[in-house]
C-alpha cells in the first residue's frame, strides 16, 4: 500500500464550441468519498489561470492553511 488517502483525478475534453472542459474530483482515496468535485471551462490560453484554480482548489479541499509567501507560490501560472 502506498499510504495514500486522497486522490486527485481528471478528466480533459473539448466541448462542441471548441472549449476546454476540465472536470477534476479529489476523493477519500480509502472509502471512494468525494471530497469535492469542480468542471472547468477554458480556452486553450486560459490555461495557465485554471491550473492555478486547480491547485487553489485542491490546497482547500485538502484543508491546507499556506502562510502568505505559500500561498502566492501556489497562485503563480
Amino acid at each position: 500500500m502506498l499510504g495514500v488517502t486522497t486522490a486527485l483525478t481528471g478528466k480533459l475534453q473539448r466541448n462542441a464550441d471548441g472549449r476546454l472542459v476540465l472536470n477534476s474530483e479529489l476523493s477519500n482515496a480509502r472509502d471512494g468519498t468525494v471530497v469535492s468535485s469542480r468542471q472547468y471551462l477554458a480556452d486553450e490560453s486560459d490555461l495557465p489561470f485554471v491550473q492555478a484554480d486547480v491547485v487553489q482548489d485542491v490546497i482547500e479541499g485538502l484543508g491546507i492553511e499556506l502562510d502568505a509567501r505559500q500561498s502566492a507560490g501556489a497562485q503563480k501560472h
